[in-house]
């Protein structure tokens, strides 16, 4: 794991040399056939062409990967629900007045649902 992450990190960092080592690597190659200037012989370019046209790919990548991470990203929100909030009344809440009549008609219709004949703690003999 520890090779694999040195790799990678040398790499990273190696990336901006890269097509200078490929045109090191394949310097006949790139003069005979990929030289842009090749018609001109009097020039003497030799791919350097070839080289300055795959630095400039190279740097231009980097730009454009470093703009695209210090971009800001911004959402927008949709409001899919609204609940009104209900203002209360701290006034009523503070007022201690006398406790009011108590309601009789709810008082008498209270029952009991115990059932003695079923509810009752066993028999002993």
């Amino acid at each position: 794991m520890k090779t694999l992450a040195i790799s990678l990190a040398l790499f990273l960092f190696l990336k901006p040399v890269l097509p200078v080592v490929e045109y090191v690597v394949f310097y006949d190659y790139i003069k005979e056939v990929l030289c842009i200037n090749k018609e001109k012989v009097a020039m003497k370019c030799n791919g350097k062409c070839f080289l300055k046209q795959q630095l400039a790919k190279s740097s231009e990548a980097s730009e454009n990967s470093k703009k695209s991470d210090g971009r800001k990203v911004s959402f927008e929100n949709t409001i899919v629900f609204y609940q009104e909030i209900k203002s209360t009344n701290f006034y009523n809440l503070f007022l201690f007045d006398k406790p009011s009549a108590q309601n009789h008609y709810y008082i008498n219709l209270y029952n009991h649902t115990f059932v003695a004949s079923i509810f009752h703690p066993p028999l002993t003999v």
